[in-house]
């Protein structure tokens, strides 16, 4: 039976500065893969992403950045290029892909400017779709196999409590469905895609949203029916499992990460 271990694997994250992204990173580090890691956000200094990434003793796994707007598609294409490059030198070819990068808001839909929901369509869809494409023609190019998890939303299901979010909650859905049809297509080259929707994540961003409205954290733990919250550590485990070939057989799935917040109204 396999294992739930990257020791062979090189996995592009997109978002990786920060949040869920971050958690991630780490996440495949400790399981053995190599990271890339783009972000819009300018590439932390070395001594920065040393002291928040850490490198297990024993793996020879190596975190690279790439900054980059997944929105820019000839960027993102001349990223991927350098990472499969990388990973051919290294001998561990890129063989996952996890797609954090996105943006939430919460304004009123009827005040809500048309130009800003199509960034967030831009950045949540858009982007999704051409760093999955460009990620998906690498490997076929390469006849690597390998696994694209999407990130997506309880929000793509149901209206997030408290918080407005018509672009947010119509591009999670979006994001869920075009998994599943990337699934659909690119079964036959052995690359698996699936999306995992969380619900409330502690990250240090929620955290501090909910310290300063406490209104806001009673309305999510009332859907809360395991009595708490998600922590990064739920979505590592989960993104780590999807990533491995302990998954093999996995593709088109959403996995909801909501402890079950979804199952009742």
């Amino acid at each position: 039976m396999s294992t739930i271990e990257l020791h062979d694997k090189t996995i592009i994250i997109t978002g990786i500065s920060r949040g869920l992204g971050e958690s991630i990173a780490q996440a495949i580090l400790v399981a053995g893969g190599d990271v890339y890691g783009i972000d819009i956000l300018p590439q932390p200094i070395e001594e920065d992403y040393q002291k928040r990434f850490t490198i297990p003793e024993g793996t020879k796994s190596q975190i690279n950045f790439f900054q980059a707007d997944i929105c820019d598609e000839p960027l993102i294409e001349s990223a991927l290029a350098q990472a499969g490059e990388l990973a051919k030198r290294r001998g561990k070819p890129v063989l996952g892909l996890v797609n954090c990068a996105g943006v939430q808001h919460t304004d009123n839909a009827e005040d809500f400017p048309v130009h800003q929901f199509q960034r967030i369509i831009n950045i949540n869809l858009i982007g999704s779709f051409i760093v999955a494409k460009h990620t998906a023609r690498l490997m076929i190019a390469e006849e690597w196999r390998g696994s694209i998890v999407l990130i997506g939303s309880i929000a793509g299901y149901v209206a997030n409590r408290g918080i407005y979010g018509s672009a947010y909650c119509a591009s999670k859905a979006a994001v869920r469905m075009m998994a599943k049809s990337f699934a659909y297509e690119w079964g036959k080259y052995g690359i698996r895609v699936n999306s995992l929707s969380p619900g409330p994540i502690m990250t240090n961003m929620v955290s501090e949203l909910l310290d300063k409205n406490t209104n806001l954290k009673s309305l999510f733990m009332s859907g809360a029916v395991l009595g708490r919250l998600g922590v990064v550590q739920d979505v590592q485990g989960a993104a780590v499992f999807l990533l491995s070939d302990t998954s093999g057989y996995i593709t088109g799935a959403d996995v909801k990460l909501d402890g079950g917040a979804t199952t009742s109204v």
